[in-house]
């Protein structure tokens, strides 16, 4: 798996849901994190057919990214931070995919995930 995917992944809004909700101990405040809860994030079997397209996605947000850091006006900074929460939702909507989420799922997750 390309660091573009696994980067995505652990970035989607269903990770962060799961995380959340399975190992938010401390007063439903603070997941705790370690080498065996990023172990227990379950990985789709077919993250790899969307594997380029998951890379495609981080790089579009990488560069935009970059592209925020020379902005000159608040307007130009605004648009490029809307283009990234787009394909943010875009990778969002590929992971829910390969998750065969359904859309009671995926309003649960986004619900629960603000």
């Amino acid at each position: 798996m390309s660091y573009e995917a696994l980067l995505a992944l652990l970035n989607s809004r269903f990770v962060h849901c799961f995380i959340y909700k399975t190992f938010t101990s401390y007063k439903n405040i603070f997941p705790q994190l370690n080498q065996s809860t990023i172990q227990a994030i379950p990985v789709p079997s077919d993250i790899f057919t969307a594997q380029d397209e998951l890379q495609n996605l981080v790089d579009r947000i990488k560069h935009f990214s970059k592209e925020i850091e020379i902005a000159v006006s608040e307007q130009e900074k605004k648009l490029l931070a809307a283009q990234i929460i787009s394909i943010d939702s875009e990778i969002d909507q590929a992971i829910y995919d390969l998750y065969g989420l359904t859309a009671e799922e995926i309003y649960l997750i986004e619900r629960g995930v603000r």
